[in-house]
């Protein structure tokens, strides 16, 4: 599932993370993560470091899907990025 994936690759980052750091220092991990650009099977891993937004995940956009009933089924349809589009968005978005 996307959660479990989305869990697993959290793990992942902070191996890649204590990895790079060398250490368990939490400032070493703090800078290997702040550097972190990697990529998973999750998608591109890579964190905001501005202090508006330290810590955002930047490197992975997100696909937003819609269930829409497809033949009297609901079917999960992607409808954003456009390069991965199976469906045109239905509005109104509830």
């Amino acid at each position: 599932s996307y959660h479990a994936a989305g869990g697993y690759v959290a793990g992942l980052i902070l191996q890649r993370a204590i990895e790079k750091a060398g250490s368990l220092d939490t400032q070493a991990i703090k800078t290997a993560l702040d550097s972190l650009d990697v990529l998973t099977f999750f998608g591109h891993i890579k964190f905001d470091t501005t202090a508006e937004s330290h810590g955002l995940q930047v490197g992975h956009s997100m696909v937003y899907i819609q269930w829409q009933d497809k033949d009297g089924a609901l079917q999960k349809q992607v409808v954003w990025p456009p390069e991965g589009v199976t469906s045109e968005i239905i509005y109104p978005v509830r």
